[in-house]
């Protein structure tokens, strides 16, 4: 979803510039401003999509019981 994002963000900001060219001689308007707050609600969304699958794979990594998996029932099982 976070690579589909980033493509319709480019393709909304290159539309904006297509249909309404900044001219050099312009000031500084609203059209400053479509990418990097577009480039910023993307990054939020990825940010927010990545931290759950980053907190799972950290507590893998420090060897955590998985959620779900239950250690006296485990432990009761083996021989």
């Amino acid at each position: 979803m976070g690579d589909a994002l980033g493509s319709v963000v480019v393709v909304v900001t290159a539309i904006v510039f297509y249909v309404h060219p900044l001219q050099p001689e312009d000031p500084c308007n609203w059209q400053c401003y479509i990418d990097p707050s577009l480039t910023i609600i993307m990054v939020i969304i990825i940010l927010s999509s990545a931290f759950p699958l980053i907190k799972e794979t950290a507590a893998i990594l420090l060897q955590m019981v998985p959620r779900g998996v239950n250690m006296e029932e485990l432990m009761s099982q083996s021989p």
